[in-house]
């Protein structure tokens, strides 16, 4: 039967290389460019000048031809009587094709239909045959056997395997194809039943094996194996295999064959049988438990990689003798027709023997190089390279081709910018993507911005612009300590931060940290694989913003809202055990307190703001795959309206905590279209509409702080992405991770002041999102992308060739893969 070869070796990433041959020629296809070339017998393929490569999806052969499969059709080139000539068929949808020698079949299994051409003696003509039910074609040296469903048909030569109609194929699991013959195997019922020519194995009315698991060939001959048993049985040619009753098949038996001689191979010992002369006498060689077997199409090679030793047997001329070779070092082994390639792929030392007219002269380094094969040559390719030795008419000499180009690959540009952003009046959005830093830019309408591959993004440094807005006479400031204390103050409204020692205020869910707070040695930077994002020291910038009269409050949850109501406004967290952090007072005073745990209790006039750490808490919890946003609402807006003031995300590094205004109310109204509207005037912020509660929410593992920690907070990691507060001068900027819901947004488990399952709010700081505003910055729905990176994968190398004969009876070489 033809050598054939398919191969698909990756070349570089995202790119295939497929190498082709037959008996006389080798076709390569680089099917990412849609480049080829042929070398060898022109007559037989060594020619595809005229071949359009493009949206090739692969080559097929037989022994003088090739079909190149796109998803619009096919070309066919080599010898037009025997298969090169293809250009009146409809070969769109094809899903299987088989060859003979001489002809090809192409089966389109959706639409039930097939196409033969070639020598019509030998296969190539199939008007007879019903496609409809047809689910496989196999094809021998001469003819053809398509089955479907519960029969079969055959066509080609009807003395070597065209005639199939007394063989019933009811139950046929597997067809079996050797030179001249076929069997059916009925894994089920153990049978068999063959049919062709009867000397080479057409004819098994002789066998009495039954339960039979497993039919080898090796082309005149056949084995049939009851694995279950340990028993076998073989017929065909007897001085091919045919005769096999010495051999002993119990135990876990393997078989290989050259043309015309049988190995039955086990733990550390081997059996031969067939022409002697052909690799059919081992009595001599010394098996090991580590023997891998190759062979050529007269002789086996048994190669010990991990001791170093090969033994060969068989016809000399076809590499029957090594002798001479020393096998330390190689592991991989190839082969023609006639001679072998032994390989060491780290040190690239080759060698060969056999014939050398076809493949047993080789030399040179072959570091980095595949090796492919025809039954006369052998060519080696890297990433640069081709060379080809053997038989220079059939494939042995590629002097005549310009590889460099079909070898040239596309490269792959990465967009180191590629940014989402959407900007809202008084809202920021920013969007994180694996490998990528994100920072929120501090800009005057809020800005949402992503990077992405190894980007680093910090946040531009404002003189005056901060992340919190104050009016009448308001004035807010950090005092810096040794542990970092942040201090704010607003017209008689007192805001500070105290140091506490073990600086809570930091929840983690997902494997996130979240944190909100100023440090001495300016943290606020997160890492993710390692990208680095930093926010932009600016001269006033503060986390939070506190006003006289202003009132911040969370969204309506269906169970547990956090909604704070106070005569002359109030806005607070109490301290829960499970993370609460909601404080009322009616005379003003915002400050945190310092405890062990970390607590942050902030106080204003006529306003009470205070958030209380707590062991297992954090002002802000992280979730994957969760949507950032200040306040549910359908369309996502956020919206604060002041005494003809407006604080929006404003001068922040990574984005504003909040923003208030004297004398503003903001509150989270909901509803379906829910948005977050600040009102002016003395007006006190809540929570509207609770189901259950108010005041308080406290949802599991979710804890509200605001406080300072010593050696550094404002730091979050989380999935790939790496976000952090900035460190500025007198405050820190929010910021939240990707895929995490921050602030008043309507859940139903969680509430303004509260998380939902592994999701902390906080009034200020989130791990890895983005600039999160507390009281008017909203976070849209659809501002957050995750652009996807594209990853290619290169496909594994693997060698498959199998042999055929290039006369009528001479010997021929079963199939290795």
């Amino acid at each position: 039967m033809a050598w054939l070869l398919s191969l698909v070796f990756s070349v570089a990433a995202a790119s295939n290389i497929e190498v082709t041959s037959n008996d006389y020629a080798f076709t390569l296809v680089n099917t990412v460019t849609g480049k080829g070339a042929c070398w060898g017998d022109s007559r037989f393929g060594g020619n595809c000048s005229a071949v359009d490569f493009s949206n090739v999806l692969e080559v097929k052969a037989n022994a003088f031809a090739f079909l190149a499969l796109s998803s619009a059709g096919g070309e066919c080139w080599g010898s037009d009587d025997n298969g090169g000539a293809c250009s009146g068929l409809d070969l769109s949808g094809i899903t299987d094709v088989a060859a003979t020698d001489y002809s090809f079949a192409a089966l389109d299994a959706v639409n039930g239909r097939g196409l033969c051409w070639g020598s019509a003696a030998y296969g190539g003509e199939c008007s007879g045959v019903d496609f409809s039910q047809v689910s496989k074609i196999y094809g021998s040296l001469l003819a053809f056997v398509a089955i479907g469903g519960s029969s079969g048909q055959c066509w080609g030569h009807s003395s070597f395997g065209g005639d199939c109609s007394t063989v019933d194929f009811s139950g046929v699991t597997e067809v079996v194809a050797g030179d001249y013959a076929f069997v059916a195997l009925n894994k089920a019922a153990g049978t068999i039943q063959c049919w062709g020519f009867g000397l080479y194995g057409g004819d098994c009315s002789s066998v009495s094996l039954t339960g039979i698991t497993d039919v080898y060939t090796n082309g005149q001959a056949f084995v049939a194996l009851n694995r279950n048993s340990g028993q076998g049985e073989c017929w065909g040619n007897s001085q091919a295999g045919g005769d096999c009753s010495s051999i002993d098949f119990q135990g876990d038996v393997q078989i290989h064959s050259t043309d015309s001689a049988f190995l039955a191979l086990k733990s550390g010992s081997g059996q031969c049988w067939g022409n002697a002369d052909n690799g059919g006498d081992c009595s001599n060689v010394f098996f090991t438990s580590n023997s891998q077997i190759y062979h050529t199409s007269a002789a086996f090679v048994a190669l010990d990689a991990v001791n170093g030793l090969a033994r060969c047997w068989g016809h000399a001329s076809f590499g029957g003798d090594c002798s001479g070779i020393s096998f330390e070092g190689f592991t991989n082994v190839y082969a023609t027709g006639y001679a072998f390639m032994a390989m060491n792929p780290v040190t690239g030392i080759a060698r060969c023997w056999g014939s050398a007219g076809f493949g047993g002269e080789c030399s040179g380094d072959f570091t980095g190089f595949q090796v492919y094969s025809n039954e006369f040559a052998f060519v080696a390719l890297s990433g640069e390279e081709v060379r080809a030795w053997g038989s220079s008419a059939q494939g042995g000499d590629a002097s005549n081709v310009n590889f460099a180009p079909l070898l040239e690959m596309p490269t792959t540009v990465t967009e180191t910018t590629a940014t989402a952003t959407s900007t809202v009046t008084t809202a920021t959005a920013t969007s994180t993507v694996t490998s990528t830093t994100l920072s929120t830019t501090t800009v005057t309408t809020a800005t949402a911005t992503s990077t992405v591959t190894s980007t680093t993004l910090s946040t531009t440094t404002v003189t005056t612009a901060t992340a919190t807005s104050t009016v009448t006479s308001t004035t807010l400031s950090t005092t810096t300590g040794t542990t970092a204390t942040a201090t704010s103050t607003v017209t008689t409204t007192t805001l500070s931060t105290t140091t506490v020692t073990t600086a809570t205020a930091t929840s983690t869910v997902t494997s996130t940290t979240l944190s909100t707070t100023t440090v001495t040695t300016a943290t606020a930077t997160s890492t993710v694989t390692s990208t680095t994002l930093s926010t932009t020291t600016v001269t006033t910038a503060t986390a939070t913003s506190t006003v006289t009269s202003t009132t911040l409050s969370t969204t309506t949850v269906t169970t547990a809202t956090a909604t704070s109501t106070v005569t002359s406004t109030t806005l607070s967290t109490t301290t829960v055990t499970t993370a609460t952090a909601t404080s009322t007072v009616t005379s003003t005073t915002l400050s945190t307190t310092t405890v062990t745990t970390a607590t942050a209790t902030t106080t204003v006039t006529s306003t009470t703001l205070s958030t209380t750490t707590v062991t297992t808490a954090t002002a802000t919890s992280t979730v994957t795959s969760t949507t950032l946003s200040t306040t549910t609402v359908t369309t996502a807006t956020a919206t604060s309206t002041v005494t003809s003031t407006t604080l929006s995300t404003t001068t922040v590094t990574t984005a504003t905590a909040t923003s208030t205004v004297t004398s503003t109310t903001l509150s989270t109204t909901t509803g379906t279209t829910a948005t977050v509207t600040s009102t002016v005037t003395s007006t006190t912020l809540s929570t509207t509409t609770v189901t259950t509660a108010t005041a308080t929410s406290t949802v599991t593992s979710t804890t509200l702080s605001t406080t300072t920690v010593t050696t550094a907070t404002a730091t979050s990691t989380g999935t790939s992405t790496t976000l952090s507060t900035t460190t500025v001068t007198t405050a820190t900027a929010t910021v939240t991770e990707t895929g995490t819901t921050l602030s008043t947004t309507t859940v139903t488990t969680a509430t303004a002041t509260g998380t939902v399952t592994g999701t902390t709010l906080s009034t200020t700081t989130v791990t890895t999102a983005t600039s999160i505003t507390t009281l008017s910055t909203t976070v849209l729905t659809t501002a957050a992308t995750t652009p996807s990176a594209a990853t290619t994968e290169a496909p594994s190398s693997y060698l498959d060739w199998s042999p055929a004969s290039f006369a009528f009876f001479s010997y021929t070489v079963c199939a290795i893969f």
